[in-house]
């Protein structure tokens, strides 16, 4: 993909730019889940197109989305990392908190 995509873009990959292989870095991934546990998979009129129906935490009122952030905020004010996570897997079931290598 990278040479496709130094030739689309008028070079000649090694001679104007060179490829180096690296391992990934903290945080990214290999790929990107498209769905998550609580959404409903609807067809549609199109055999290869499905439409996600998620019940999660997009339907939040605002009363209660402005109750998570004052907890949030509390809990970063008091630089309590385990209890910001704990309130994030509350808000969003699918949350995974990223872990710093030493």
């Amino acid at each position: 993909m990278a040479r496709d995509l130094i030739r689309l873009s008028g070079f000649e990959p090694e001679r104007d730019i060179e490829i180096k292989f690296t391992r990934l870095g903290p945080g990214e991934k290999l790929y990107e889940e498209l769905i998550v546990v609580g959404e409903e998979i609807a067809p549609t009129k199109h055999d290869k197109i499905l439409v996600l129906n998620h019940s999660g935490p997009g339907n939040l009122k605002k009363d209660d989305l402005e109750k998570y952030i004052g907890d949030l905020v509390k809990l970063a004010d008091d630089r309590n990392a385990d209890g910001i996570k704990s309130k994030l897997r509350e808000i969003v079931p699918e949350y995974m908190p990223f872990e710093r290598r030493g």
